[in-house]
């Protein structure tokens, strides 16, 4: 689906796969914040002597949550 858009300049351009490049973005900004935060978060909330496989079971739930609730 092409959309035009308009720029800060007022002028319009045109956006092919609209929805395609809304999901990568949602998807980029989602393991952004997994990467940055979530881990330490998971220590945390769950202690920090969790075993490295308990933590990354955790995280991919956690990531996963991540994804539905937003």
């Amino acid at each position: 689906m092409k959309v035009k858009l308009l720029t800060s300049e007022l002028e319009t351009r045109e956006v092919d796969n609209i929805r395609q490049k809304i999901e990568e973005c949602a998807d980029g900004i989602v393991d952004y914040i997994s990467e940055q935060v979530m881990m330490q978060r998971i220590y945390d909330d769950f202690g920090h002597d969790l075993h490295t496989d308990q933590a990354e079971k955790l995280a991919n739930i956690v990531y996963s949550t991540l994804k539905d609730r937003l």
